[in-house]
């Protein structure tokens, strides 16, 4: 049930707040898809009262614009370039994708 529930929320999502992205698999052609691109704050580590503070490039799609996405894949946002390197299904039909500049 919770499937079908939440079955256009990821596409409306993708819509209202998205824009256009290149997304290559691994030895593919690319192709453009909606996916809604974020740089997160995260601490990258901590000992004690000292941390790294970084940001974390990511793309939210749908997972059918990105059903076999993969460690290695390729995203392009505007003219930056992108390789995945991890992949978080969220089991509602979407896909984070974090990014590593390239």
């Amino acid at each position: 049930m919770a499937g079908r529930v939440f079955a256009g929320v990821g596409r409306a999502f993708t819509t209202a707040l998205g824009e256009s992205v290149t997304y290559t698999p691994q030895g593919g052609a690319g192709v453009s898809v909606q996916g809604v691109f974020t740089r997160n704050y995260v601490a990258v580590g901590q000992d004690g009262d000292l941390s790294v503070e970084s940001v974390s490039p990511a793309v939210s799609l749908q997972s059918s614009d990105a059903p076999s996405a993969a460690q290695g894949d390729g995203v392009t946002v505007g003219a930056q370039s992108y390789e995945v390197v991890e992949v978080q299904p969220d089991g509602f039909g979407m896909v984070v994708l974090i990014l590593h500049e390239v």
